[in-house]
């Protein structure tokens, strides 16, 4: 499945942050982008897999996004809504939150996120 808006409208969650998607279609677009690369997907879930949160993963190419940045900057509610967005994707792979949060290594703009479990 691909990830995209009609999942953020559809999450009781993720439906209070599509004003601030909106806000920012084209970081928006990369953001979704990111999160559909396949690649990405699996460095998320490895690094779960090795006890760091998901967004650990995805976090060096969402911040190396020019246009990520101006939202994450210009928007707490976008930045909020990168860690739903990494939540319906790792869902959607079969994993589950676990309520616990850790450290997100290496990032800007990122201090904890959440950990997940198959």
């Amino acid at each position: 499945m691909t990830l995209k808006m009609e999942e953020f409208i559809n999450d009781r969650h993720g439906a209070t942050y599509v004003p601030g998607l909106e806000r920012y279609p084209d970081a928006t677009a990369h953001l979704f982008d990111t999160l559909n690369n396949p690649e990405i997907v699996g460095r998320m879930e490895v690094a779960q897999e090795l006890g760091h949160p998901a967004l650990t993963g995805a976090v060096t190419f969402v911040e190396a996004d020019p246009a990520i940045v101006e939202a994450l900057e210009g928007s707490p509610r976008f930045h909020q809504a990168v860690g739903v967005a990494v939540r319906l994707k790792m869902e959607e792979r079969g994993w589950s939150k676990t309520g616990r949060k850790g450290v997100v290594t290496g990032s800007r703009y990122f201090n904890r996120s959440e950990h997940y479990t198959r």
